[in-house]
Order: structure tokens, then C-alpha cells, then sequence
């Protein structure tokens, strides 16, 4: 193991919630165009492609912005890397959640081995670059671990060889870090689902129907399509004059907020059940 291989570890517990002071804008992961009100769960998300990052950035020096801290960097680094990821998007929020509790490395590649994603999908990524991914972005801190299992301090490698590191450290612990936990609290499932209803609020009740419809027993794409056949109030809108929307549209919404998982058939996620009931016993 190299020197530059060791991640100090970082000092997660409590869970600021940053007064963000300008908008924030990430990619498109069903996250907020505006990072202060995404957090306060009073925004809706946007659909376009964002602009550059170093040019938006430009233009804000350019209108006199405050500088962003340390922890709000962080934060959109994270939020970016998840929102890029395609498939690999709910498996890596997945890793942030169960790593608030410190866990061993070749725990953490078990548990994602075991995720539902990984194991219906088809997933090219190891359990190690999915790691690697959030280690990168700032989300986990990579602590090392000597044979008595006690955190490898800087102090503890000053003046070692490589050889005298390797010899020293005998194991990693992975722990979700401070603004990795303030993300996992952003893309909470039940947030998601909130702010993708509130979009187009006449199409509520679509969504609430397949939550409950999958919810019942896991269902094939057809089974939702012949639901819509069946149901006159389910809602399929025309997005232009001459394309209307189909039944792997919502389930695509539904998806990408945490609300269904493909596990050989849709079915509904706890979150999702969690908040179907909100919903209805609203």
C-alpha cells in the first residue's frame, strides 16, 4: 500500500446544514435547480442540461458571489458524481446510507454485492470502483487500519517507508463523511418522491396508483400498461401535439425518485411504501 493510498479519516457525527447563499444547479438526477430551496424541500426539480460548471462559476465571480465553502463543495461534488452515474445512482446513495455506521471494506463490497440493483441489474462496475467512485467525490472516508484495528494516524506514517506502511496497515473502514451524510438527507426517497409529484400535480394521482398497483405484487412493464388500459383516470399527457406520454414514463419518474426497483418485476421500495402511506392517509 502507497503513502498517497491513505485517506485520513474526516470526523463525521453532527450534520450541518450549511446557509447556502447563492443557487446551487446540478445534473439531473431528479435533484433541485436551486440548492437552498431543495433543502428546505421546497423546490421542484428542473429538466434541462446545466451549464458549464467553470462557466457558471465565472459568471458568478463576475456578479461579486461570495466564495463557496469547503462543505458546500463538497456536497455539489458529491451530489454531481451521483447525479452522473446512470445506473450506478441509487446504488451509490445505497453505500452512503450504510456507511453512517463505520464498516469494514470488504463489508461494505458484500453489501453491495447483495444491493438489488446489482444483483437484477446489469451492473459492469465492481464493488470497488463503486467505492472508489465516493472515496473520490469526498462522500466516504477511507480510514486505514492497523493489526490491533485501531484508525492509522498521519503522525503514525511520518518518516516509514512504503514497505514499513504496508507492514503497518492491515485493513480500511469506510464512514459516510459530514457532507456525504447532509446529501444522503437531500436525496432521501421520500423527498425525491415528494418534489417529482409536485411537478405536474394533476398527474399525482398516476403515480400514487402505480405505487400502490406494485406495491401488491411486483409487476412486468405490461401489467402496468394493461392498468391504464383498464383505469380512464390515470393521466397520459401530451407532452407536444403528436407525442403522448406511455406507462414507462411514470415508472421511469417513479425509479429515478426511489419509489420502484426492478427485482425481476417493478415492485414498490420501503421509501416508496413509506410514502404511499403518508400520502394517503394524508
Amino acid at each position: 500500500m502507497k503513502m498517497n493510498d491513505v485517506s485520513m479519516p474526516g470526523q463525521p457525527g453532527s450534520n450541518p446544514a450549511p446557509a447556502y447563499r447563492r443557487p446551487r444547479k446540478f445534473p439531473k438526477f431528479e435533484v433541485s435547480r436551486d440548492f437552498a430551496a431543495f433543502a428546505q424541500g421546497t423546490s421542484q426539480y428542473a429538466d434541462e442540461l446545466f451549464e458549464d460548471a467553470s462557466a457558471r462559476d465565472t459568471a458568478l465571480k463576475d456578479e461579486g458571489a461570495e466564495p463557496v465553502s469547503s462543505f458546500e463543495q463538497t456536497a455539489d461534488e458529491i451530489l454531481t458524481c451521483i447525479g452522473t452515474q446512470g445506473e450506478l445512482r441509487e446504488i451509490l446513495y445505497k453505500i452512503l446510507l450504510f456507511c453512517r455506521t463505520s464498516h469494514r471494506f470488504c463489508d461494505v463490497e458484500n453489501y453491495i454485492s447483495g444491493l438489488d440493483e446489482v444483483v437484477y441489474g446489469h451492473i459492469l462496475q465492481t464493488p470497488y470502483s463503486c467505492i472508489a467512485i465516493l472515496v473520490h467525490a469526498g462522500g466516504l472516508a477511507k480510514i486505514a487500519l492497523n493489526a490491533l484495528e485501531e484508525d492509522v494516524l498521519s503522525a503514525d506514517l511520518a518518516g516509514l517507508t512504503d514497505d514499513e506502511i504496508d507492514d503497518l496497515i492491515e485493513d480500511w473502514r469506510l464512514e459516510t463523511t459530514e457532507a456525504g451524510l447532509y446529501v444522503t438527507e437531500l436525496l432521501n426517497p421520500v423527498r425525491r418522491l415528494a418534489a417529482q409529484l409536485a411537478v405536474k400535480p394533476h398527474r399525482k394521482s398516476t403515480y400514487l396508483r402505480i405505487l400502490e398497483f406494485c406495491a401488491e405484487e411486483p409487476r412486468s412493464l405490461d401489467d402496468i400498461k394493461q392498468l391504464f388500459l383498464q383505469d380512464n383516470s390515470l393521466v397520459l399527457d401530451y407532452v407536444t401535439a403528436h407525442q403522448k406520454l406511455s406507462p414507462d414514463y411514470y415508472v421511469d419518474r417513479l425509479e429515478k425518485a426511489g419509489g420502484l426497483i426492478w427485482k425481476g418485476a417493478w415492485a414498490t421500495t420501503p421509501e416508496g411504501l413509506d410514502f404511499l402511506g403518508r400520502e394517503i392517509g394524508a
